[in-house]
């Protein structure tokens, strides 16, 4: 029929001027046109990205002093220190180094370092990785069951940030 070849020659001319990323394949035996594949590879791609911009652990670092005990006592012991400190990174550590009962505290100034959401017992991350605790002042005292703690945040990756408080 005349027709039908004048057709499948229209087809084979039209693909055969579309540039290769548009033409039409045959994937599986199914046939799946340029556009189509395409839009396969960008939502792909766009998959990828999210997936990995959210799969990505939260962290933050900062430091604490820590007081192991839960008395009354304690806790205004924390608060006086607190008031000292104000939100000075270096009062801080010296405080850290004087009464912190915790080796990090000792050792480099109450530095946790760098960690990862889920590393902290829940309390803890709370002050940490909460939006309401900001960057860069004294929160505390906070209540753990290894005692009170006064928690400085140093840096925390916002961009990730998951928690709900």
């Amino acid at each position: 029929d005349d027709r039908t070849n004048i057709n499948g020659e229209l087809h084979s001319a039209r693909e055969s001027a579309k540039p290769n990323y548009l033409k039409d394949f045959t994937f599986f035996g199914v046939d799946l046109s340029g556009q189509t594949i395409i839009a396969l590879v960008v939502t792909f791609v766009a998959g990828r990205i999210l997936y990995n911009g959210f799969s990505k652990k939260t962290t933050a670092v900062a430091s604490h002093i820590l007081l192991d005990d839960s008395s009354e006592e304690t806790r205004k012991k924390l608060e006086a220190i607190k008031h000292l400190i104000g939100d000075d990174p270096q009062k801080f550590a010296d405080m850290a180094k004087t009464h912190s009962k915790c080796p990090s505290g000792k050792s480099s100034g109450g530095s946790l370092g760098k960690f990862s959401l889920g590393s902290m017992v829940p309390p803890f991350e709370k002050v940490v990785f909460g939006q309401s605790y900001k960057v860069g002042i004294v929160h505390g005292p906070i209540e753990t069951h290894f005692g009170f703690h006064l928690i400085l945040i140093h840096k925390r990756d916002e961009q990730r940030q998951l928690v709900v408080e």
